[in-house]
């Protein structure tokens, strides 16, 4: 399965997710060695779009061929562990257990998680210790168009900022390009 992942241009060569020992993430608690992807560039575009304050320059995107054997679907390894409320804040709990089996219990390298954006794309947490070389294709430029910032769906009352209406953009983008 191909995985998609934006990166500054200094990490496109860095696959240890060293991030994931710094920043808490929705799906797991530092200091965890964990690296962030999705199944399309566009969605990983959206999920920085929403985590800046403007629109990101220069990045590129690291692309991962990881075998269907060796990725899984978080609702097959534990569908009671989702909690109401699942994509508002996953609890610390949650989070541990996450961590505890996945990380640490199979040999998965790659989980497929719902996309609190648009739930029915998927997110994909990688597990650096089981990634392998050979699964790494080369890093590529990707650069953000700049219509993502601005939308003939403006407000003219100014309640909308820019990376609303950014999301709102691509999730029309997203829709169109599905069909």
């Amino acid at each position: 399965m191909l995985f998609y992942r934006i990166t500054k241009e200094s990490y496109k060569d860095s696959y240890d997710g060293t991030g994931g020992t710094i920043e808490l993430g929705r799906w797991h608690n530092v200091p965890v060695k964990v690296m962030y992807a999705s199944e399309a560039t566009i969605l990983c575009a959206a999920e920085l779009i929403v985590h800046s304050r403007k629109l990101p320059h220069s990045r590129y995107v690291q692309e991962f061929d990881i075998p269907d054997k060796k990725t899984v679907k978080f609702k097959d390894i534990g569908n009671q562990l989702f909690e109401t409320g699942w994509d508002e804040n996953i609890s610390s709990a949650m989070r541990n257990e996450m961590r505890a089996y996945f990380m640490n219990k199979t040999d998965f390298c790659a989980m497929i998680i719902p996309s609190v954006l648009t739930p029915t794309e998927m997110n994909v947490l990688i597990n650096p210790a089981r990634l392998i070389q050979d699964w790494i294709n080369e890093p590529f430029s990707y650069v953000f168009d700049q219509r993502l910032t601005t939308s003939s769906y403006d407000r003219s009352d100014g309640n909308e900022n820019e990376t609303k209406r950014s999301v709102r953009l691509l999730r029309l983008l997203w829709s169109d390009f599905r069909g």
